[in-house]
């Protein structure tokens, strides 16, 4: 969504502060800002979602034996 409001209001539409920090990461809001395809920035996160759900598996299987 934001990528179609950049691409509509380029240089009008400023991220918020604070952007990275509810992102994760400050590449989400430089690749916004170079306007690169969402697909690709999509494509960037994916290893570090991996990752993530590889750990959240481990406390979800604890959390279940609780």
């Amino acid at each position: 969504m934001l990528y179609s409001v950049i691409k509509l209001y380029g240089d009008k539409f400023i991220l918020p502060e604070g952007f990275d920090v509810l992102a994760g990461r400050s590449y989400i809001r430089e690749m916004l800002l170079f306007r690169e395809p969402v697909e690709k920035i999509v494509e960037k996160w994916q290893p570090e979602l991996q990752e993530f759900l590889k750990i959240r598996k481990i406390f979800v299987v604890m959390i279940k034996n609780l």
